[in-house]
């Protein structure tokens, strides 16, 4: 039971050190910025009411690549980019161009 108490713990502290919840909050932010924009240019320029939608499908979809961003290059110091990102970052971007 200590055990997993303590990789708990030493979980929380990893992504605390890699700054990952900074950074997703920042992510989320200006997410949330850029649909409120996307809400404005719809209501002044009569745009596709879909369009914040759509922007909210977009954003969301991309939150995997700004983890794997923030998880793997969070840290003070330079990163070298690893298999996960290799992978996951073009799949996520594909996955992102298909909806």
């Amino acid at each position: 039971m200590k055990n997993n108490k303590s990789k708990k713990i030493s979980l929380i502290k990893d992504l605390m050190e890699r700054r990952v919840p900074q950074i997703i909050g920042i992510y989320l932010t200006v997410s949330w910025g850029i649909i409120q924009f996307i809400i404005w240019l719809v209501g002044e320029f009569m745009l596709s009411p879909y369009l914040p939608q759509f922007a909210f499908v977009l954003l969301l979809s991309l939150l995997p690549t700004a983890y794997l961003l923030a998880y793997f290059h969070g840290r003070p110091g330079r990163d070298k980019w690893v298999r996960t990102e290799k992978i996951g970052i073009p799949l996520n971007l594909i996955f992102t161009l298909i909806i």
